[in-house]
């Protein structure tokens, strides 16, 4: 009878040690899971370069690897992105400057944290179309989607030429521009303001030029509410972003496969080569080529669109631009 309470009292100690090990592996992979930080991406579904950086974000492990849990959120064009990092449904946003301007000048809770890229965005007419100079707009129609780079610096290009209230304005933004181009039909449009891949698309197509080139500035930006309650998460996030940057750079047909299915565009991947040509981080062979800094001379740059912005009441207050250009966090990785 003794050896059997013995052996029983054995057999519980056993199981309750078992129980208590497997408690504690519980706990251990609760601790793993919590440390992981949630992240909520902006980002542009219409817009190549930064759309395969963000799909390679999306499809590899480097925000795990980062401590980070991804939540991708696409966006037509920058309007409605911007509206959602206001909103506070967004941490960090992928964007040319314009919808940048916009949610700072509404919002003090927003810094500009690394430059993106560089793009092709332009002034786009019909292949066939009598217009050949910015001044033969006078008097038509310009259609662009409001809110997004190309409406700022298409306005700005337009008013060196002294077109300034000369040519009508039309928002469709720019799923609905896709589609007019498409069909041939541009009614009473004479002309786009686009980008790429949208612009690259309809020249391989033959229908489409472009009139002007435009060279938006782009920028990522972060919530500073997100910076304050997540140091090493926003820290973390900038240096995947770098990461996720120089593998897009060594897997360039990958990223645009990935990109291309995620924005449902019927067309040659290797179209987006030409777009991302532009951009130099695009060459780099060592991840320490990667340059994602914010120098001074893009920061007078900024200085100058924001006054054309205000001016042309497209953002309603000045906004102190140095105090929303975080270089610390930047400096933090490298």
């Amino acid at each position: 009878m003794k050896k059997t309470n013995i052996g029983l009292i054995l057999g519980l100690l056993f199981v309750s040690l078992l129980l208590v090990s497997c408690a504690q592996e519980i706990d251990t992979f609760s601790a793993q899971q919590t440390d992981t930080t949630p992240i909520r991406i902006g980002w542009l579904v219409s817009w190549g370069t930064q759309g395969q950086i963000a799909q390679t974000l999306k499809h590899t492990d480097i925000l795990e690897k980062n401590s980070l849990q991804g939540e991708f959120k696409g966006f037509s064009y920058g309007g409605p992105l911007a509206e959602a990092a206001i909103a506070g449904d967004v941490d960090v946003i992928f964007s040319a400057d314009i919808p940048a301007y916009l949610v700072l000048s509404k919002s003090d809770e927003w810094d500009i944290v690394a430059r993106l890229m560089h793009f092709k965005a332009g002034i786009i007419v019909p292949m066939n179309s009598e217009i050949n100079s910015l001044q033969d707009l006078n008097g038509k129609t310009l259609s662009v989607p409001f809110g997004s780079g190309p409406h700022v610096h298409g306005l700005r290009a337009l008013e060196k030429e002294g077109l300034k209230d000369k040519v009508t304005l039309k928002n469709l933004d720019i799923l609905e521009q896709s589609a007019i181009i498409e069909s041939g039909n541009w009614g009473d449009i004479d002309a786009f303001g686009s980008w790429d891949p949208t612009i690259s698309i309809f020249e391989e197509k033959g229908k489409v030029r472009i009139l002007q080139e435009l060279r938006p500035q782009t920028l990522v930006t972060m919530s500073r509410k997100f910076i304050r309650e997540h140091p090493d998460a926003a820290k973390n996030f900038l240096k995947s972003y770098r990461e996720a940057y120089f593998y897009y750079a060594q897997h360039q047909d990958e990223a645009n496969t990935w990109y291309a299915k995620e924005a449902r565009i019927k067309f040659d991947p290797s179209i987006l080569d030409i777009s991302a040509s532009l951009e130099p981080n695009l060459k780099a062979k060592t991840i320490d080529e990667i340059n994602i800094d914010i120098p001074q001379e893009d920061v007078e740059q900024m200085k100058q669109v924001i006054s054309s912005a205000k001016a042309m009441g497209i953002i309603q207050k000045d906004i102190a631009i140095e105090d929303h250009v975080n270089r610390e966090l930047l400096d933090s990785i490298k």
